[in-house]
C-alpha cells in the first residue's frame, strides 16, 4: 500500500476508519513530497491529528511531543518537540532559547510548510535533555498535542502517547513549564 494508505491505517486505530480517510484527504495533499518520503506513517498520523486540532482552534499554534523509536542512524534517539502553527515560519532565534532555557539541547529542526490556505507551518525539533538522553515524556503520550494557548496550559500534559519510557527524567514542573514558555513566546510575537 501507499504512504497515504498506511497513514490512514494508523489514524483509523485512533479515530476510526471513516474519520481517518477524511483526515488524510484533507491534509495529505498539503504535505510536501520530502515530508512524505522521510516521515513514518505513525508520526504523520499524529501530525495530521495535531493539524486538525490547530484548524479547529482559535489559537495560532499547538505543541506536540514524542520520543523517536529506533533504530537511529547515529545511535542516538531524540525527543521530538513539534510546533504546529498558522502564520508561517518563525525565526529559530525565537524558538530555540525557550527550549534551551528548559535544559534541552536542540540537535536539529526539520521545517515543513504546508501548501494551501492558512500559511500553516510545522517546526519539528529534535532535542535531548541533560546528559544527552531522550526525555521521559510519560507513558501513553501519543504526540497528540494540546492547544498550547489554552487557559491552564501550565497544568496540562499531552493527552495520549506512543512514547516509550526514556532513560532521562525531566521534572514534571520543567516539562509543564515548556508548554507555558512556548505559549508566552508565541503571544509576544503575535500580540
Amino acid at each position: 500500500t501507499g504512504w497515504e494508505d498506511r497513514v490512514a491505517g494508523e489514524l483509523a486505530a485512533r479515530v476510526g476508519a471513516t474519520s481517518a480517510r477524511s483526515l488524510v484527504r484533507r491534509w495529505a495533499d498539503r504535505l510536501p513530497e520530502y515530508y512524505r518520503s522521510f516521515t513514518e506513517p505513525e508520526v504523520a498520523a499524529a501530525d495530521i491529528e495535531n493539524l486538525e486540532l490547530l484548524a479547529g482552534s482559535a489559537r495560532p499554534f499547538v505543541v506536540g511531543v514524542h520520543n523517536e523509536s529506533g533504530p537511529a542512524s547515529d545511535g542516538r534517539l531524540l525527543t521530538r518537540v513539534t510546533l504546529y502553527r498558522t502564520g508561517g515560519k518563525r525565526a529559530l532565534s525565537d524558538l530555540v532559547p525557550p527550549l534551551e532555557d528548559h535544559g534541552l539541547m536542540v540537535v536539529e529542526e526539520i521545517p515543513t510548510r504546508l501548501s494551501g490556505p492558512g500559511d500553516v507551518f510545522i517546526h519539528d525539533f529534535g532535542v535531548v535533555g541533560p546528559g544527552g538522553h531522550r526525555l521521559d515524556v510519560g507513558e501513553g503520550n501519543d504526540d497528540v498535542g494540546h492547544d498550547a494557548g489554552s487557559p491552564g496550559l501550565d497544568h496540562q500534559e499531552p493527552e495520549q502517547g506512543r512514547a516509550e519510557r526514556a532513560p532521562e527524567e525531566v521534572p514534571d514542573a520543567q516539562r509543564k513549564g515548556l508548554w507555558s514558555e512556548c505559549a508566552r513566546v508565541e503571544a509576544e510575537r503575535d500580540g
